[in-house]
């Protein structure tokens, strides 16, 4: 008789009880400590992700190791075997299972303060979970809840989700924000929102958004309010239901900012609910205190800029596409405005093509073309097979034989085409001629009535001459075409001669220019107040100050209030923020953005600058 595999010497594998799409588990035994475990054993395509994932990943699981709590699954040992993470767990519990069956409200409110508890708990500690789902929550013999799963999220591809069941389990608990879509970042605020899902589910025993594939999905999180709890369930307390939809609100500003938040808000519902008793909750939110600020606020003093962008989307969803200029100074909010305009180009089921344009790459010729074909390529792999093959159908229908010229500058689109028939041989100008049909074709054909498109160029400044010529043949063409051209660039190095001018002066009047400028004072107190979460009346006199330091330039103002907070000028006490005006001429502040940045780099620690050095 055979013994059983014996990993690290250590644990003797005894049975594979599951897997998912990062890792599989089996029951185990621990011949050192005699005792039961299960083993979490990472998949050999999740051990390929970057090595800088691999290393968040491991340090969050020594660090979640570290955290004893009650309603987190305790870590018991780290490992590596045969080239991948192992993480040996307390085996007791199963995973949580709804399977459409809702919980009494008083039964739902209590399993609900066990998770938030646990969240609380692991934020308090720097740990987001990343991926909350049912299958993290673990019900122990006893009734009580543990949370699992930790940081998977970091070693999982979300363009590989292709399965229904595995699509409904990652992308329908991701916060808008996780979906890589909107680039905006994440924080303790995007678990708080799976929280939220996972909560309306216990609830109601049916998901909040019914869709079955990725894109779908993610537009619903983006765009579609659910059903009202109530609806569906009458006995559901007015409070509770307002709670769920706070956790879920589309913008993580208009959330509970905290796990301690929420979790006062349950426990409050929880005791009234076993008492007997109907919730007296007037008001969700009210002990919601935040520790430290948000560097993430919702756009600020751009309604008229993003009207206008939205807008010329709208007219390309009808065949009338635009090419829209956007320009201003460094640092004046440019690409956060754009990145507002993601969620609208979503949720009308369009498709955002986006390349940046690099100081340090104008002499790689075409590289907009280069990088818009990759961007295609990375939105076409996490779309349904039925989609791939209607966008694959209308790349081969615009460029006909001659894919081989957009392979020249992206060898990857033959991944989506299949590899061209040979190009016949031409003399150089009727070569160059011929990449220019073509490139023309595919950039002016990425958009169809059914999925408008967004070519987003940005930094054009920095544009290589092949890639304006390129622009100044396909903008002319876009007014018939289901695609609006955004480019931006910096006006303060853009002047008559430059090749953008000359774009500019092909299209005569047939472009929408939109400067961005710099915040009035108005704005700049908003933006301190919301990154403070603060009253404006409480931080007046510093938004003042800021907005005379940085004549109203959003990134520089970030850049004073960070370096605030790191010197200890700016402190939170009591879930207040808290300075002493008089105190400002002593904070050493940086003179300009330039300096800023420089300075942000000198203060890394030395094994940081290192790794930086090679790197660059």
């Amino acid at each position: 008789m055979t013994s059983a595999p014996l990993m690290a010497d250590r644990y003797e594998l005894r049975g594979k009880t599951g897997e998912d799409l990062v890792s599989e588990f089996y029951d185990a035994w621990d011949a050192r400590e005699n005792r039961p475990v299960r083993i979490q054993w990472v998949l050999a395509k999740a051990a390929q992700r970057s090595a800088e994932n691999l290393f968040r990943f491991r340090r969050l699981q020594r660090e979640l190791a570290e955290l004893r709590h009650a309603h987190v699954v305790p870590i018991l040992d780290q490992l590596e075997w045969e080239g991948r993470e192992a993480i040996a767990l307390d085996p007791e519990g199963e995973p949580l299972v709804i399977g459409g069956d809702a919980l009494p409200p008083a039964e739902a409110a209590n399993r609900l303060v066990e998770i938030a508890t646990a969240l609380q708990a692991a934020h308090d500690h720097g740990i987001l979970h990343g991926s909350l789902h049912p299958a993290c929550v673990r019900i122990t013999a006893d009734g009580n809840a543990r949370l699992e799963g930790f940081g998977t999220v970091l070693l999982l591809d979300l363009t590989a989700v292709r399965a229904k069941e595995n699509v409904r389990r990652v992308f329908g608990y991701l916060a808008p924000e996780q979906s890589g879509i909107l680039r905006k970042p994440t924080d303790a605020r995007s678990d708080l929102y799976s929280l939220g899902i996972l909560a309306y589910e216990i609830l109601s025993g049916a998901h909040p958004y019914p869709a079955e594939e990725a894109n779908a999905l993610i537009s619903q999180h983006i765009s579609r309010t659910p059903r009202s709890l109530r609806e569906i369930r009458s006995e559901i307390p007015e409070a509770l239901e307002r709670v769920v939809f706070k956790l879920i609100a589309k913008d993580p500003e208009d959330r509970y900012q905290t796990a301690q938040g929420v979790l006062s808000d349950l426990n409050e519902i929880a005791d009234a609910l076993r008492a007997g008793r109907a919730p007296a909750l007037a008001e969700v939110g009210l002990k919601d205190r935040v520790r430290k600020p948000s560097f993430s606020t919702r756009l600020i003093g751009r309604d008229d800029e993003l009207a206008r962008l939205r807008h010329a989307v709208s007219r390309a969803k009808n065949g009338k596409g635009a090419v829209v200029f956007i320009h201003g100074e460094p640092g004046v909010g440019k690409t956060r405005l754009i990145n507002e305009l993601r969620a609208d180009v979503h949720a009308i089921g369009g498709l955002f093509i986006g390349a940046k344009c690099n100081q340090y790459d104008a002499g790689s010729p075409f590289k907009v073309l280069s990088m818009a074909a990759e961007s295609f390529i990375e939105r076409v792999r996490r779309m349904s097979a039925e989609e791939q093959q209607r966008q694959i159908a209308a790349v081969r229908e615009n460029v006909g034989e001659l894919g081989g010229e957009i392979a020249k500058v992206a060898p990857r689109i033959a991944e989506l085409i299949g590899v061209s028939p040979a190009l016949a041989e031409l003399d150089p100008h009727q070569q160059r001629t011929r990449f220019l049909v073509t490139a023309v074709a595919f950039l002016a054909g990425l958009g169809s009535r059914e999925q408008p498109a967004v070519l987003f160029l940005e930094d054009l400044q920095w544009a290589d001459e092949g890639s304006c010529e390129l622009l100044e043949r396909v903008a002319p063409r876009l007014e018939n075409q289901f695609v609006t051209l955004i480019a931006s660039y910096r006006d303060t190095e853009v002047g008559p001669d430059h090749p953008v001018a000359r774009i500019q002066k092909t299209l005569e009047s047939r472009f929408d220019d939109v400067p961005v400028r710099a915040f009035a004072h108005e704005q700049t107190l908003d933006m301190v107040s919301r990154v403070l979460m603060e009253t404006p009346e409480r931080v007046a006199g510093l938004a003042e100050y800021l907005w005379g330091r940085t004549h109203g330039n959003p990134f520089f103002i970030l850049e004073l209030l960070r370096t605030m907070v790191e010197e200890g000028f700016i402190r939170y006490d009591e879930g207040r923020c808290r300075f002493d005006p008089a105190e400002l001429r002593n904070v050493n502040l940086p003179d300009n953005i330039v300096e800023a940045v420089l300075r942000r780099i000198r203060d890394l620690p030395e094994s940081d600058l290192q790794v930086l050095s090679c790197a660059a």
